[in-house]
């Protein structure tokens, strides 16, 4: 699923957190991971992995490739910006 499909859904939905589980499980990795985060490239989902700006926690597995994160925080966090993106644009309205 792309961010751009992530984010229509979340505008046409309040399951947002329920059809990322269903989609995902209850973790995402990979290019799951760094897609829904919105990082065009690896070297940039990395860059911010060690910069710690993700937004959401971020894990390993012992045995398992790669940065894991729990579906529900990552809908979390979809969640949060999407809402502070929405309250910026009604606030360039009401200045027009």
């Amino acid at each position: 699923m792309s961010s751009r499909e992530l984010a229509s859904i979340f505008m046409q939905t309040e399951n947002f957190e329920e059809i990322l589980m269903k989609e995902y499980g209850p973790l995402m990795g990979g290019e799951d991971l760094r897609r829904a985060l919105g990082y065009r490239t690896w070297s940039a989902f990395a860059r911010s992995v060690r910069m710690g700006g993700l937004g959401v926690t971020v894990f390993e597995i012992a045995g398992r490739r790669g940065k894991f994160a729990f579906t529900r925080d990552v809908a979390k966090w979809l969640q949060s910006v999407g809402a502070s993106q929405s309250d910026r644009q009604t606030g360039e309205e009401e200045k027009s």
